[in-house]
């Protein structure tokens, strides 16, 4: 779902600013300034759904330890928070969305100036 939020918002923000790109683009700015201005939105949003990742998948934990602790005796203990566990899920879950939002504008910045100013006209 924060995918599909990530790619909406991209191409939202790259398509309203189209033209600004093409303009920027002819005064000389370079493709990656281009880029990380027109990211900052989409940054935000991966991030935010890597911890709405993180949180449901932490309260699914307990469910799952407490189902299989009827079936089996093993003693599970308590609730513990996975610190590693919450790195990988944010290097992993904000990695894959950044890299989805950085191909929607790499492919839209790598346009001639000119097609990017004439599109919105």
């Amino acid at each position: 779902m924060t995918g599909i939020t990530v790619v909406l918002i991209t191409y939202k923000n790259i398509d309203n600013y189209r033209t600004q790109i093409g303009i920027l683009k002819s005064l000389g700015y370079s493709n990656i300034k281009i880029l990380i201005t027109s990211l900052a939105y989409p940054m935000v949003a991966a991030f935010i759904g890597t911890i709405l990742v993180f949180l449901p998948a932490s309260g699914f934990q307990i469910i799952i330890v407490h189902t299989f602790a009827n079936y089996f005796n093993l003693d599970f203990g308590k609730f513990i928070f996975d610190g590693l566990g919450f790195l990988y899920c944010l290097i992993l879950t904000f990695g894959f969305l950044s890299v989805i939002a950085w191909v929607i504008s790499g492919l839209t910045v790598i346009q001639a100036p000119i097609k990017l100013i004439k599109m919105n006209q």
